[in-house]
């Protein structure tokens, strides 16, 4: 279990870790078995061992010393592997199209009002109600809370930064009230609307109702 990644960590610190990062069929195996071997069917044991690549046969005295192995190899040694292999790809490469600080990206990808409404693209040949529509929409953005700002991006893209370049809009005509509703299939990155409603008030009712459920029925296309 030698190997990069050595540490000074706490080994029943790192086996306490290591328990809130397997199964729950594991973590009943291993607890059970470190306090009364005997009780375990061994199979379980020897399953639980061997899916983190334990090489040696587990015993009730043997037991305490592979889980403190097996704890600093999953959550010491392998990330540091990992973290020494994409060490000069992540400096030479990636480190200089990154902002200095990661906060300064996230910030730069957290939706605002002003970026959401530059990157709505609409058709051009608009009738009025169409277009009445769109102006709609894009009050209904600038009113919107932090929060609700934050809905809307995440119903119509699926995430919760700006990882696209534009939302499509598309205007429709749907008759009945009862199956009019805004829909957003993700996979396109596309906004759906209907393009008869009488009022803003109206509008805004049915976006905030979909938005503040936050029970969300993705079409995909």
């Amino acid at each position: 279990m030698d190997g990069p990644g050595n540490s000074h960590t706490d080994s029943d610190s790192l086996v306490s870790t290591f328990m809130e990062y397997i199964s729950d069929m594991e973590k009943k195996v291993f607890i059970q078995a470190s306090t009364d071997f005997e009780s375990v069917n061994f199979d379980d044991i020897l399953e639980a061992c061997e899916s983190h690549d334990v090489r040696h046969r587990p015993t009730k005295d043997s037991i305490s010393t592979i889980l403190k192995q097996v704890a600093h190899k999953e959550l010491v040694q392998a990330p540091a592997f990992v973290a020494e292999c994409w060490h000069d790809i992540f400096c030479l490469d990636l480190q200089p199209l990154l902002p200095e600080d990661l906060s300064e990206l996230l910030l730069c990808l957290a939706p605002t009002t002003k970026k959401v409404l530059q990157i709505l693209d609409v058709p051009d040949d608009l009738s009025n109600a169409e277009r009445e529509t769109v102006q709609y929409l894009k009050k209904y953005i600038k009113g919107l809370s932090e929060d609700m700002l934050r809905n809307f991006w995440r119903f119509v893209t699926g995430a919760d930064l700006l990882t696209v370049q534009k939302i499509s809009v598309r205007l429709v005509r749907i008759d009945s009230e009862f199956i009019r509703r805004p829909i957003a299939p993700t996979c396109g990155c596309v906004l759906e609307l209907s393009s008869n409603y009488e009022s803003f008030v109206e509008f805004r009712r049915e976006f905030n109702g979909i938005l503040e459920s936050k029970i969300w029925i993705m079409d995909i296309i």
